[in-house]
């Protein structure tokens, strides 16, 4: 199954022409993932246990005119109001969304990129306050059957 993934990055403007996702930027592939740190060490409750510890959004995409300004958003540090990452399957030329995954209070925490025999290409890793998963449900004969969501708030440890 073809599938594209776009990421709106603040107001940073990538190149996208994809409808639904004009001046968003296409990405290549993306990593996330998180870890619960624990301790066999046992309680009257059971294992110990700590907050769950987030690794960082890491995203890659071509270089494209959106570059400059990632580049200057690391910088500078400037926080990020909301970031959004979508997977879509293609469905003839329209972009059917099964995943969006939104983040808040981001910073653009690193930039990497990264040369050769083809395009150059950037590696970045987006650091956040808030994210949440939301997958839609896909009827079989199409349109959406709802949404399922998890979210969770660093700076309170609230999971939702």
């Amino acid at each position: 199954m073809s599938t594209n993934t776009f990421l709106k990055l603040g107001d940073i403007e990538g190149e996208s022409t994809i409808s639904g996702f004009e001046k968003q930027m296409e990405l290549i592939n993306f990593t996330n993932g998180f870890h619960q740190p624990t301790s066999p060490i046992r309680s009257s409750t059971g294992p110990t246990t700590g907050q769950a510890v987030h690794s960082m959004m890491n995203v890659t995409k071509y270089l494209d005119s959106s570059s400059p300004n990632i580049c200057k958003a690391l910088w500078s540090a400037k926080v990020l109001d909301s970031v959004v990452l979508t997977c879509c399957r293609m469905d003839n030329d329209a972009a059917i969304k099964f995943l969006e995954i939104t983040m808040e209070n981001v910073v653009v925490a690193s930039y990497n990129l990264r040369g050769g025999g083809d395009l150059p290409y950037e590696e970045i890793a987006l650091n956040y306050a808030t994210i949440k998963y939301t997958y839609i449900r896909q009827k079989e004969e199409g349109g959406s059957d709802g949404n399922i969501a998890a979210s969770h708030d660093l700076k309170t440890n609230k999971v939702s």
